[in-house]
């Protein structure tokens, strides 16, 4: 199981708050380093990944990106791994251990694989994103993707597609295939903490509701979408 690698792993890495100024704690805490003494225990912080993770599949944008918690992870992993070598091919504990350690490669995957595929879906929005000042909402390694993506993409467009057009209609413009997300999507949503919710709607009618705690609603992605990144709320 997670907890039998007996692994405590620091909250200064860990932190699932996904607002910009819990992200600049979050570098900030690396740059310093951390002296808490109270830390995550293995299962408390993989159950953390996994609500990160489940938010990332049905949020309709991308969230301030996992990074140390999944370099955390794969630490988990391997020190799990690592105690596997000590059993004995008979011990019931290693086939356990097995299916552990293959479940949370899958989570690790289908977080990345998730990121991956909004950053398809939305290159030039993102691109955008990587203009302005604040927390990176991409990794290094997705940055690095997206720049070779989008080269690639706008390389095909003008040698196969505008190349070969009339004159008169080879005016490109970026704009055109900018997509964004549509944060004012339908989401269901369970409440952490009890709240008190002020929006507006599209006509710019202000609406009020009493969140309670694990409570679960369906509402406007936007509204909530602080809260998703203060960690108030999590997506299902």
């Amino acid at each position: 199981m997670a907890t039998a690698a007996g692994g405590r792993v620091s909250p200064a890495i860990l932190s699932s708050s996904d607002d910009e100024g819990a992200a600049g704690d979050r570098e900030r805490h690396r740059a310093e380093g951390s002296s808490d003494e109270d830390e995550l225990t293995a299962r408390e912080f993989i159950a953390r990944i996994t609500t990160g993770w489940q938010n990332e599949k049905l949020a309709p944008e991308l969230l301030y990106p996992l990074q140390y918690e999944l370099e955390a992870l794969r630490n988990e992993v391997s020190y799990m791994e690592k105690n596997m070598r000590k059993l004995l091919p008979t011990d019931i504990r290693l086939s356990i251990h097995r299916m552990e350690i293959k479940r949370l490669r899958y989570i690790m995957t289908s977080y990345l694989r998730v990121r991956i595929l909004k950053i398809q879906e939305y290159p030039w929005f993102y691109m955008s994103r990587l203009e302005r000042s604040g927390p990176p909402i991409l990794m290094p390694s997705e940055e690095v993707f997206l720049r070779e993506y989008l080269g690639n993409l706008e390389s095909f467009l003008f040698d196969v597609a505008i190349e070969n057009m009339p004159i008169t209609v080879r005016k490109f413009s970026k704009d055109q295939l900018r997509k964004t997300p549509c944060v004012d999507r339908y989401v269901f949503f369970k409440s952490d903490v009890s709240i008190s919710l002020v929006s507006f709607d599209a006509n710019k009618e202000r609406e009020e509701a009493d969140i309670e705690e694990g409570s679960q609603y369906v509402m406007r992605y936007r509204p909530i979408r602080k809260l998703l990144h203060e960690g108030k709320v999590s997506l299902i």
